[in-house]
């Protein structure tokens, strides 16, 4: 089963930093690509596929707006499994 794990460049990690109420999001890009890093592993070693979404902010941002939802961490992930569904119909129509 493939589990998407949401991904940032540094720049966007500081961007969706700017976006999201302070909760527990990482203070640094180095801690939060360890922490990333190791839950791919750990997906890996259940026997799933981890799959990375490049996380642009605007993107995420409009997404959120046309879909209702709240700018906060839970709905990244919701934005996650939107593009990934999206580009597997993508293929399956090309």
């Amino acid at each position: 089963m493939q589990v998407t794990i949401p991904f940032y460049t540094r720049e966007n990690f500081v961007k969706i930093a700017a976006l999201l109420p302070n909760s527990d999001w990482p203070s640094t890009y180095e801690d939060w690509l360890a922490k990333t890093e190791k839950g791919e592993k750990g997906v890996k070693l259940s026997g799933n596929a981890p799959v990375r979404i490049n996380i642009e902010p605007g993107a995420f941002e409009t997404w959120c707006k046309d879909n209702n939802q709240p700018v906060v961490r839970n709905s990244i992930l919701n934005y996650c499994m939107f593009i990934l569904a999206s580009e597997i119909t993508s293929a399956k129509n090309n």
